[in-house]
């Protein structure tokens, strides 16, 4: 009996370790795979996150880092400064109205802060966040949009 808990143990730790690593990355940007502007935008975020992560892990020294991260960055912004920049669409996530800090739909706190994360505060007309005394949109001015 023991034993039989044991492996059921077992095979659940190792179950819980492998799957992250078999599950695809969701990327925050819409991507249209017939632009090759926007494939190429997704693709220089992707190597900045990756570059970041590689300077926190301690992998690439700071003066490396600094360069390449500005290197991706400079091309991305003339990516998105050239004339054509309406078609590139980037999905931005909900944050938290006290600091900020991109959350989850599926939380109930924010992990910067701690805060409770209060929902429906949008606009219905703009979608414009909304703080919890605003009696009106700020950017649209619209009342009825925080009932």
């Amino acid at each position: 009996m023991v034993a039989a808990l044991l492996f059921i143990v077992f095979v659940t730790a190792v179950w819980y370790t492998i799957t992250p690593l078999f599950t695809p990355v969701k990327s925050t940007f819409s991507v249209d795979e017939s632009n090759p502007e926007q494939v190429r935008l997704n693709s220089l975020f992707s190597q900045i996150r990756e570059a970041e992560f590689e300077h926190e892990m301690g992998i690439v020294a700071q003066e490396d880092f600094e360069r390449v991260r500005n290197e991706l960055k400079t091309e991305a912004a003339s990516l998105l400064s050239e004339n054509n920049h309406e078609n590139i669409k980037i999905k931005s996530g909900p944050s938290c109205m006290s600091c900020g800090t991109k959350i989850d739909p599926l939380h109930k706190f924010c992990s910067g802060c701690g805060k409770p994360i209060i929902a429906g505060l949008t606009c219905n007309s703009c979608g414009h966040d909304l703080k919890e005394d605003d009696k009106f949109c700020s950017q649209c001015g619209d009342k009825s949009s925080t009932d």
